[in-house]
C-alpha cells in the first residue's frame, strides 16, 4: 500500500527544527550499533535510528537530482525565452521595414511602437553609504 504524501513544511517550521552537523550520519550509525551493542534503550530504537538516517540520505539524494533536473530545466528555458525574444525582435525590424509601403500594418502594430519606446531597465540603486570607521582599541602598556 502506498503511503499517503506528506504536507509540505513552511518557512517558519523549517527554522524551528533542530540543525544537525553535516557529518551526522557516520555518528547515527556509530551511535545506534553502540545502543545495540550495549541493549540501552533510548527514544529510538537502533533498527529505526539507521532507518532515519537512511532515509534522510535518500532524500538528500533526491533533491540534489532535482536541483540538477531544476537546473537544467531552467537554462533550457532562459534559451527557449532568448530564442523566442530574439525571433520577435527580428520579426519586428520586418515590419518596421514594410510600415512604408504596407500601411494597414500601422494600427495592429501600434502596441509594439509603445512597448518599444518604454525603457524597462531597473533603476539604478544609490551607492552604498561607505562603512563606519571601527574605532582601534588603546595599545595595553
Amino acid at each position: 500500500m502506498a503511503r499517503a504524501a506528506k504536507i509540505d513544511i513552511g518557512v517558519d517550521a523549517l527554522k524551528r527544527l533542530v540543525k544537525p552537523p553535516g557529518d551526522y550520519h557516520a555518528v547515527a550509525r556509530r551511535f545506534a550499533d553502540e545502543m545495540e551493542a550495549t541493549g540501552f534503550r533510548g527514544t529510538v530504537t537502533p533498527r529505526q535510528l539507521r532507518i532515519l538516517v537512511r532515509r534522510g540520505e535518500e532524500l538528500a539524494q533526491r533533491a540534489t537530482a532535482a536541483r540538477n533536473r531544476a537546473t537544467v530545466l531552467d537554462r533550457r528555458r532562459s534559451q527557449q525565452v532568448s530564442q523566442a525574444w530574439t525571433r520577435l525582435l527580428e520579426s519586428w525590424r520586418l515590419v518596421k521595414a514594410a510600415l512604408p509601403v504596407r500601411p494597414e500594418l500601422q494600427a495592429p502594430f501600434e502596441f509594439m511602437k509603445e512597448y518599444m519606446s518604454n525603457s524597462r531597465t531597473a533603476p539604478e540603486t544609490p551607492p552604498a553609504p561607505p562603512p563606519a570607521a571601527v574605532p582601534t582599541p588603546p595599545a595595553r602598556g
